[in-house]
């Protein structure tokens, strides 16, 4: 028997700290349509602005004042069953989806008006001038997050954190609809960590303990760590996530 154990198990995120709920009442506070002004809403990115893209805006302004509180909060657990594998279940994939769009029309509407201290980015009124300003900042908000998200967490981190501190300071509508990378990061190296022990375990259980000299933890500077137990062995990645290792168990569930 095979068990994974590290953040998939460890401690969900507290509900209100989660911005999977958020997120989810973002969804489920997204308008109903019918399929002509549904058409409008696929098109967002080009569809010509008027009356009905503005009442569109207007109808999910609630569902975007939820995805931007989602958006500010420090986890964001789905609630996904990764032991699965590539048969998990991930029934929100599409909504977000949709929620990018109501955005995108939010976003274009916003080129063409003058938005009051309550309602703008940053808290005071701001001009057509300077919400294109910020919306074009944007772009090239995105082009520096593709540069470093690729980056060894030692150099991606004190760029992620000045690249936050400059959006904050220069730009606050990105920092309203950029992604939250850090996480989008730690989720894929959480599959990751999860893969590489799946497949050394494999080659340890067929080909004995001396394998693991041939394979390194992709999160640390040797193999994985290898710990003898009484019916089976646990293997230890480098790699943690909300403050837990990544390890993975071959044997009896009495050897976790």
């Amino acid at each position: 028997m095979w068990s994974l154990s590290f953040a998939a198990s460890a401690k969900s995120a507290e509900p209100t700290k989660n911005a999977a709920l958020a997120y989810w009442q973002a969804f489920a506070l997204l308008p109903t349509v019918d399929k002509d002004l549904d058409k409008l809403v696929i098109e967002a990115p080009t569809v010509k602005l008027d009356d009905r893209t503005k009442e569109l805006v207007k109808k999910s302004k609630t569902a975007l004042t939820c995805m931007r509180r989602a958006a500010s909060l420090p986890a964001c657990d789905w609630g996904l069953e990764f032991s699965a594998g590539p048969h998990m279940v991930m029934p929100h994939l599409s909504k977000p989806r949709q929620l990018a769009r109501y955005a995108c029309l939010h976003a274009r509407q916003l080129r063409n008006i003058v938005v009051p201290a309550d309602e703008a980015p940053g808290g005071k009124d701001v001009t057509r001038k300077q919400i294109a300003k910020w919306l074009d900042g944007t772009t090239k908000d995105y082009d520096e997050i593709h540069a470093i998200f690729d980056l060894p967490n030692d150099e991606f981190q004190p760029r992620w954190d000045a690249l936050v501190k400059r959006i904050r300071a220069e730009n606050p509508y990105s920092s309203v609809v950029l992604p939250a990378l850090k996480n989008v990061r730690e989720v894929r190296d959480r599959g990751t960590a999860t893969w590489a022990l799946f497949r050394t375990a494999i080659a340890v259980q067929r080909d004995g303990k001396e394998r693991l000299a041939t394979i390194k933890d992709p999160f640390g500077d040797g193999p994985f760590q290898y710990k003898k137990l009484p019916a089976g062995f646990r293997l230890t990645s480098k790699f943690s996530f909300r403050g837990k290792q990544a390890e993975l168990t071959v044997g009896p569930v009495a050897n976790r």
